[in-house]
């Protein structure tokens, strides 16, 4: 489901953790990060934000993910 250049950008599909592997994992870890009442912050590069797009397909998510960073460029990855 593709954004609106100027506008809103579209609704995220429901996810489906049966559907997609990726999804059951975050839901797995989001359950646990939930009920040891922990938050998850990403960094991600190679992954272009891979893996926070998996987290928050989570519905309630923002219950145990704080945010998430995405440097894609070589460069300020090799400054951490």
């Amino acid at each position: 489901m593709a954004a609106h250049i100027l506008g809103k950008p579209a609704a995220k599909p429901a996810a489906d953790p049966a559907a997609d592997p990726a999804i059951l994992l975050a839901a797995i870890v989001g359950r646990l990060l939930k009920v040891k009442g922990e938050k998850l912050v990403t960094a991600e590069s190679c992954t272009g934000g891979g893996v926070a797009w998996a987290m928050t397909a989570i519905a309630g998510s923002s219950e145990w993910f704080e945010r998430g960073f995405v440097t894609y460029s070589t460069k300020p990855s090799w400054n951490c």
